[in-house]
């Protein structure tokens, strides 16, 4: 229209000038829009993770800082899947350390030290430090809770399962005698006579001894050994079965599946 002179320059720099102006305010009206987007998101409270809440730690009518510094509003701990750490003795960690990404490693753990296993899963974590105050090192297992069968904070029992040894001799502690060249059981040959065996054993799980030579399956071993019981003398069975019986025979875990002494655990979220 200017080219053609319908408008005269004037009107044409007062409408440019009319547009700028226009624009600038729309942008402004834009970023007050998007300021108040901004402040609508602070009226809400996103979680980052998916779990439980606990107890709000703020009600209505608290004061609460704009900064940092102040109480969290509540705590949400993550259940499924959820960790447990424990701690072992730091004389055990090579041995763990040798076996942790084997397929036969796992790690159960279970609430009630009578019933069953509740859950299982695989070593995610060893400290990098040994705690010196106690000497043991702290792991952590993550483990599957679908059904919440374990709650954050609480106290578990924990079983490491190394590795399987199928074909274990295993014996009573009370068994194993200590002699001056090393260990020893008392077995009963076949001419119902005693003899002293000298026997290496692998390691004890709570009244059980692993041994890793000396006996073999089907040896009768005596477990209570009177005071005047030497090499040569002439026993009889007491019972249709002998009290010492044979060494068991089946699977066992290295870090005792039939039982012993289970480090605790703790849930976390």
């Amino acid at each position: 229209m200017l080219k053609r002179e319908f408008i005269t320059r004037q009107e044409y720099d007062v409408a440019v000038t009319s547009t700028k102006s226009l624009e600038a305010t729309v942008a402004a009206d834009r970023a007050l829009m998007e300021q108040a987007r901004i402040q609508l998101e602070y009226t809400r409270i996103h979680s980052p993770i998916a779990g439980r809440t606990g107890t709000l730690a703020v009600k209505p009518g608290n004061l609460v800082p704009a900064s940092g510094g102040g109480i969290p509003l509540v705590t949400i701990n993550s259940t499924d899947p959820i960790l447990v750490s424990f701690s072992i003795p730091e004389r055990q960690l090579e041995e763990i350390r040798r076996y942790q990404f084997e397929k036969d490693m796992r790690i159960e753990i279970v609430v009630d030290r009578s019933g069953p296993a509740a859950a299982e899963g695989k070593l995610v974590f060893i400290d990098n430090t040994v705690t010196p105050q106690t000497g043991t090192v702290v792991l952590k297992t993550r483990v599957l809770n679908k059904d919440e069968i374990l709650w954050p904070g609480q106290f578990v029992n924990v079983r490491i399962i190394l590795r399987i040894e199928p074909e274990a001799v295993v014996v009573p502690e009370a068994a194993v005698q200590p002699g001056q060249d090393g260990s020893f059981v008392y077995l009963i040959d076949p001419a119902s006579k005693v003899v002293v065996q000298p026997v290496k054993v692998a390691r004890q799980i709570g009244n059980e001894v692993v041994i890793a030579a000396g006996v073999k399956p089907g040896n009768q071993v005596i477990t209570e050994i009177p005071q005047a019981l030497e090499a040569g003398a002439t026993v009889r069975l007491a019972g249709a079965e002998s009290k010492g019986g044979a060494p068991d025979k089946g699977k066992k875990g290295k870090d005792g599946k039939k039982g012993g002494k289970k480090p605790e655990g703790k849930a976390e979220g």
